[in-house]
């Protein structure tokens, strides 16, 4: 979890919960413990592992080979999925850091049971 624009807000996506009820990004705050869902227009956002913030922008690093880019709206309780990252060479990613202006994506490798010689990298988007 990294924080919000305002500190005084954290994001975090939920895997789905229930059959009928699709994974929803919320903003906690840290001080009451209040959730409060944010609104992404009818998208949503599955298998969210990890999460960049910078400013409004949320880079949602997704196990499912992709990362998704949420800009948040000025309350922080609602936003809108901007675009997709997506690359070949991502192998089930589970976070990443911004550096200027790429995105470094840490591949996990969920899908593969670790021995000495198992290969881990990062790869470089443009955020």
């Amino acid at each position: 979890m990294d924080g919000a624009p305002s500190r005084a807000y954290l994001q975090f996506t939920l895997r789905r919960g229930q059959i009928d009820e699709p994974p929803r990004g919320r903003s906690l705050d840290p001080e009451t413990g209040a959730a409060t869902r944010v609104d992404l227009r009818g998208q949503t956002v599955v298998t969210g592992d990890g999460l960049v913030v910078s400013g409004r922008m949320v880079y949602v690093i997704q196990n499912d080979d992709q990362v998704t880019v949420v800009r948040l709206d000025r309350g922080l309780d609602g936003g809108e999925v901007r675009r997709m990252i997506m690359s070949t060479r991502f192998r089930q990613p589970s976070t990443a850091d911004l550096h200027r202006r790429s995105l470094y994506v840490v591949n996990a490798r969920f899908d593969t049971t670790p021995a000495p010689d198992t290969e881990y990298d990062v790869v470089r988007v443009r955020a």
